[in-house]
């Protein structure tokens, strides 16, 4: 199977390349550990903590590098644009709150069918001990 990776790749320098991206992983993301490094005695839920945190404060850093990068000079470029875009994004969220409201108010008006229980009726059988 032919991959484009190299240097024939016709996608190559088209793009801008993702601030802080690696091109191979380094010496600590070759891959998930089955056992934890000698020493490491933390519980597996707080060593997933620490990787999720790790994780989302990458995803932040990138998101803010991002949009420095191409939301603000957008922006920049083009406000009226960027007003409309927000106008457009009010307008879902109502739309979309409308909606919801909607279906809570029919789901909670909704009459659960009832079973009439008649505590009262006289047993056939006599209640044993």
């Amino acid at each position: 199977m032919k991959t484009t990776d190299g240097p024939d790749d016709p996608w190559t320098g088209v793009a801008d390349p993702i601030p802080g991206a690696r091109t191979e992983p380094g010496p600590d993301e070759s891959g998930a550990r089955e056992h934890p490094q000698d020493g490491d005695r933390r519980e597996p839920g707080e060593r997933l903590a620490e990787e999720a945190r790790k994780l989302a404060e990458a995803v932040v850093g990138q998101l803010g590098e991002v949009r420095q990068r191409v939301v603000e000079p957008l922006l920049r470029k083009h406000p009226e644009a960027a007003a409309h875009l927000g106008a457009a994004g009010f307008e879902l969220m109502a739309a979309y709150r409308s909606f919801v409201a909607d279906k809570e108010r029919r789901w909670a008006s909704r009459a659960a069918p009832a079973q009439r229980v008649d505590l009262d009726a006289p047993d056939d059988e006599p209640r044993g001990t």
